[in-house]
């Protein structure tokens, strides 16, 4: 796990070596271990490299046996004009040594790679690798990378198992190949215009070079209105995008042409064959038992995030069944599994009857944090530097918290249940989708019993549910025009951002059935997006790498392709999770069928020891000559949530935020 950043100038070289310098500086906290970088000509293919104080002579040896031995300074290139450079800040997981040194390149110096991210099938594809005739020096993903792409090209990120972003330099063919997961678990930003292309993990890191700062309107609106962000590649920052998840781009160096593909996509339309409950479940707990084991390869110390919910609880309660009676091998859990828990003092959204319950089952050493508003009150210019980006709620702080617990535990790798709702039908919209297709096909009956189990075990409204699945039955085109038409005009939004943008995009999401494309929404468009980005931002604040098993490709593929009573049966949503581990998770958490979302008291953090924080925000010149919001609409939606008036508390967060986040940053409007 890594941070990465690069910069390529045409015609002009680089401006300098500080450029690249202070751009891998702004992610320190991503890499705290090593630091290296290269400079290189893309038309002849000279270059130098910067090898770090943990690269000795025998690695760099071993590397370039017809090279000299040192690597050069940087005090030695930093008067020189290059045109490509790329650099990494290294945070050590698996191949501790200096052999793991990034940029890394293979034997002829040819290819140059930095790379962000885990590949869980390295055993695998080391051997196959090796029976091709590769040789390795190391045992790091990274290097692996580069032998796969020796093989297979740009097609290489098809065989891999893992979540990445990287950069990687093909001198001869001068191209520059830029990649991201398929799902987008690692980030990857970049910004250009006509004669430079700047990319890095965090858009902090774009920000350290001279470009323009300013917001994006329709990020702006879309948040703002309707609580998205991180469904398209447009950021909130104009100009700064993200390369999409499952999307490679290459970019050619000689002219500046690049070129942006899709290499993966999950099929809607497929459809498992198994011939039996019990067959399907078995297959699916032998997939999850898989996906957990290779999500635990590690040479430093692993522990878990545990919430209480289905999703965290089976994580854990798999990797102490992978422990005792597997013989599963963990750093860091040689005697008891590490987890690590956000609680609340007497208040609804406290889960600690669940935690305790899988605690005692799994005999793990349970560790909890109390997140109280007065450090959000405290710390929130560095949660929201962090963050980099809007948040729609305090729960963001409450995972800083875990994640800041988890690495003054000494554990720097966790693992967590994000993605199971989106493969598994875990959010309340879901059943509504799947009630629209049995009524589509002609399935009254299920539809009539499904209805009335699922009304009666979550006291669901019964006309609500049914005007929801009416709702679903419309043409998706038919509701999405009726939107637009229907584009309100909030008192609290400024004319200005209303005339500038249009209504928030839909999700694209076609094929197979009504509950397919809700699911698939669920993981391309939003939600899963931007809790990833909150995932990844929370945890390597803190140095840690975050692993999501749930999001194994395979998993993925296993899940879409199941009918939709393996997701939703009899009311119970993830129906083939419960009953592939009932003999493993505890009765109350397998029983359960609430949805607590990872939530804070956050309407009474707002009124309480918060009210201080949101007078002042306010009441800051970044509201009062806001483009945005209108300053004294959102004075009044304060005072009314905060005298107990009207209940304002997500409208008036993510106004809270936006004011917050140009105050970070610095925006010129």
């Amino acid at each position: 796990m890594c941070g990465i950043v690069g910069l390529v100038q045409w015609h002009t070289g680089l401006e300098d070596s500080q450029s690249l310098l202070k751009m891998a500086d702004a992610i320190r906290h991503r890499g705290p271990d090593d630091v290296g970088y290269i400079f290189g000509n893309t038309h002849t293919g000279d270059f130098a490299f910067y090898g770090g104080a943990d690269t000795p002579e025998a690695v760099w040896s071993a590397r370039f046996p017809h090279t000299p031995a040192a690597p050069l300074q940087p005090t030695s290139i930093a008067a020189s004009v290059y045109h490509l450079g790329m650099a990494n800040r290294r945070l050590s997981i698996v191949d501790l040594s200096p052999a793991g040194h990034q940029p890394l390149c293979n034997e002829d110096r040819t290819l140059w790679v930095v790379f962000n991210g885990e590949l869980y099938n390295l055993p695998e594809l080391r051997a196959e690798l090796t029976a091709r005739g590769h040789t390795f020096i190391s045992h790091s993903d990274t290097e692996l990378l580069l032998h796969a792409y020796e093989t297979w090209g740009a097609e290489c990120v098809t065989h891999f198992n893992g979540m990445w972003a990287f950069a990687l330099w093909d001198i001869r063919r001068r191209q520059l190949l830029l990649a991201r997961d398929r799902v987008g678990i690692k980030p990857l930003y970049f910004w250009r215009d006509a004669h430079r292309l700047a990319f890095a993990s965090e858009i902090k890191s774009l920000l350290a070079l001279d470009i323009p700062r300013r917001a994006h309107p329709q990020a702006v609106y879309d948040f703002l209105v309707g609580n998205l962000s991180d469904h398209t590649p447009a950021t909130f920052f104009a100009g700064i995008e993200t390369l999409p998840p499952a999307h490679t781009m290459t970019v050619d160096l000689l002219t500046g042409q690049t070129k942006t593909q899709r290499y993966w996509a999950v099929d809607l339309t497929r459809r498992a064959a198994f011939r039996s409950d019990d067959e399907t479940t078995a297959a699916f707990r032998d997939l999850f038992e898989d996906a957990v084991r290779v999500h635990l390869l590690s040479d430093v110390p692993v522990g878990t995030c545990l919430s209480g919910g289905l999703d965290s609880s089976a994580v854990v309660c798999m990797i102490d069944r992978l422990l005792r009676q597997r013989g599963v091998q963990v750093v860091g859990m040689e005697s008891r599994q590490k987890t690590f828990s956000a609680r609340y003092h007497d208040s609804p959204h406290d889960e600690g009857r669940y935690i305790e319950a899988v605690a005692q089952a799994c005999a793990v050493d349970a560790r909890m944090v109390y997140p109280a508003p007065g450090d959000l009150a405290r710390d929130w210019e560095r949660v929201f530097y962090h963050l980099e980006e809007p948040f729609g709620s305090t729960s963001i702080f409450a995972q800083w918290n875990v994640f800041q617990l988890a690495r003054a535990s000494g554990v720097t790798v966790t693992l967590d249940g994000q993605g199971a709702d989106e493969l598994l039908a875990g959010y309340r919209g879901f059943p509504s989708a799947y009630f629209a297709d049995l009524v589509a096909g002609g399935h009254l009956g299920r539809f009539w019993a499904e209805w009335r189990a699922h009304t009666a075990l979550h006291g669901a409204s019964p006309r609500r549910e049914l005007q929801n699945t009416l709702s679903g039955l419309l043409p998706a085109a038919w509701k999405t025009a009726l939107k637009r038409q229907r584009r309100p005009h909030p008192a609290w939004l400024a004319p200005a951002l209303y005339d500038a943008t249009q209504a928030a995009p839909e999700a694209a999401s076609s094929g197979g059935t009504r509950l397919a494309r809700a699911l698939h929404t669920a993981l391309t468009f939003s939600p899963l997006p931007s809790l990833l980005r909150f995932d990844d931002r929370n945890s390597m604040a803190h140095s840690i790498e975050s692993r999501v098993p749930y999001l194994d490709y395979r998993l993925i593929e296993f899940c879409f392709a199941l009918p939709p009573e393996q997701k939703i049966r009899a009311g119970t949503t993830k129906y083939i999770l419960r009953q592939a581990l009932r003999d493993v998770i505890p009765d109350a958490v397998f029983a359960r069928q609430d949805k607590v979302h990872f939530t804070t008291p956050q309407a009474e953090w707002l009124r309480g020891d918060l009210a201080a924080w949101v007078r002042d925000s306010v009441n800051t010149p970044e509201l009062q000559h806001s483009p945005y919001l209108m300053p004294a609409a959102v004075r009044q939606m304060a005072e009314q949530h905060l005298n107990g008036v009207v209940d304002h508390t997500g409208l008036l967060w993510r106004c809270l935020a936006v004011i917050s986040w140009q105050r970070i940053w610095n925006l010129s409007q």
